[in-house]
């Protein structure tokens, strides 16, 4: 490709204007940070495109989950750069930061270079919670989520003790290999070439400017598998305590120990961009939902059947807790998502509240339209909450939304509907997974409809 300079130059028009590199460059960074910490296609194509014009330029973006593409300036010189985006991190207290950072720039409160550097701190900067304390939050979640499934008291310890050994889990397998030493650069080495092992990349106009941090090492091969074999240890797990101990019931216990790892919240957010026309990204979300979705059941199939061919598993009929445990729990579950998703300490009284008034919606929807579509209520009442926290605080409604949606969302419903396509059952896990899609649809309209009603007022 010939590059736009050059061929103005060589025909008589002289070069296009100095592009406006810092505000690009902060733009980029604002565009792989929003992707990075999960920000939905629409919202992150809507802050971008927001913020450019503010900083005075013209930019269309298109984002799906794999890659962002952006183009700058008018279409005589325009400047088109795609990035290759990595794998993402619910971090609720960076993606806050980053909405911050961005009002201010957009209101020139700071710099495009400030701004950038503000970004890079937020990037390189240690999670909020440590590993230790993300491991017994998801340990809490799990043994609070058994209690909304009807689970008793062996029932929510032993989804807790489970859910306790996934998070260890997942601290070994999510590790990194040391990454080796660059090899040295050679005596007659130019000194403006780029560090070795690092491609000098040119991009006709436009800086290159990242505020990721380098990897530390090459992921370990487990974390490929990662859903995989946690589904197996949980249900493996959870198969032989039942064997032991009658009063537990084995799946309830599984759903309940998985329930951070299920993708209830990607299916919903997928559903979201498909309902926002954002077709490509919605899609191949989709997709990968359904995959990690797989990935629980085939592995959940296999821990049961390894225990099933020594042992009798008894199907024990779970006793529910006192109604007044549900509260409780919910409570429970609240802290510990919030912790799991890196919520700042200010959110987490709000994120509670807004669970409250999801529950309380949804129960109210049930009565009124039935289990299913019920859930409109309880996603309603959660936007609008989430939403009026927004305006009156000024902060990003998608810290208070995340951590509170996943208490909606239906990946237990699907989980359940592909266990039962596992078992032969077809006609009940046809009828599970539709649900799911139901569910899923009716969560976004809810929070659709109470974007309509009472708007955020923020980038995010």
């Amino acid at each position: 490709m010939t590059d736009l300079g050059a061929t103005l130059d060589a025909a008589g028009g002289g070069a296009p204007p100095p592009p406006q590199t810092s505000e690009i460059g902060f733009i980029l960074a604002v565009a792989r940070a929003l992707h990075r910490y999960g920000t939905p296609a629409h919202r992150l194509e809507e802050a971008v495109e927001l913020v450019s014009a503010r900083l005075g330029l013209d930019c269309e973006v298109f984002s799906t989950p794999t890659a962002i593409v952006m183009s700058f300036g008018e279409p005589a010189e325009l400047r088109t750069r795609m990035l290759r985006a990595e794998s993402t991190e619910l971090n609720m207290s960076k993606l806050e930061a980053v909405d911050e950072i961005t009002a201010k720039v957009a209101d020139r409160e700071l710099s495009p270079e400030e701004g950038l550097e503000e970004l890079a701190r937020v990037t390189a900067a240690p999670p909020r919670f440590s590993p230790g304390v993300v491991t017994l939050a998801q340990s809490l979640a799990s043994g609070a989520m058994a209690v909304f499934f009807g689970g008793g008291g062996a029932d929510v310890a032993a989804a807790a003790a489970i859910g306790l050994a996934l998070g260890l889990l997942a601290r070994w397998a999510h590790r990194r290999r040391p990454a080796p030493p660059p090899p040295p650069p050679p005596p007659d080495a130019d000194a403006d070439a780029p560090p070795p092992g690092r491609p000098h990349r040119r991009s006709r106009g436009l800086p290159v400017i990242s505020p990721m941090p380098p990897p530390d090492g090459e992921p370990s091969g487990l974390s490929r598998v990662f859903e995989l074999v946690a589904a197996l240890v949980a249900a493996l797990t959870a198969s032989l305590l039942a064997a032991l101990w009658p009063a537990i019931s084995a799946s309830l216990v599984t759903v309940a120990s998985l329930i951070v790892l299920l993708p209830g919240l990607a299916l919903t957010v997928a559903m979201t961009e498909l309902a926002t026309r954002n077709l490509i990204s919605g899609t191949a979300r989709l997709m990968s939902a359904v995959i990690v979705l797989l990935e629980l059941v085939v592995g959940v199939a296999i821990g049961e059947h390894l225990v099933a061919r020594f042992l009798d598993i008894p199907r024990a009929v779970p006793t529910p807790l006192p109604p007044w445990t549900m509260w409780l729990s919910l409570a429970a579950s609240a802290l510990g998502v919030a912790i799991v998703l890196q919520s700042r300490w200010r959110s987490v009284g709000w994120i509670l509240l807004a669970c409250v008034a999801g529950t309380l919606g949804s129960r109210l929807g049930a009565a009124w339209l039935g289990k299913d579509l019920g859930v409109v209520g309880g996603a309603f009442a959660l936007g609008v909450a989430a939403n009026v926290y927004a305006r009156v605080l000024d902060r990003s409604s998608q810290t208070v939304i995340v951590p509170a949606a996943l208490l909606l969302v239906p990946g237990s419903i699907g989980f359940q509907g592909m266990i039962s396509l596992i078992d032969r059952d077809t006609i009940s896990g046809v009828d599970a997974m539709f649900a799911m899609f139901v569910v899923a649809t009716a969560i976004v309209a809810g929070l659709l409809l109470a974007n309509s009603v009472v708007s955020p007022r923020r980038l995010l």
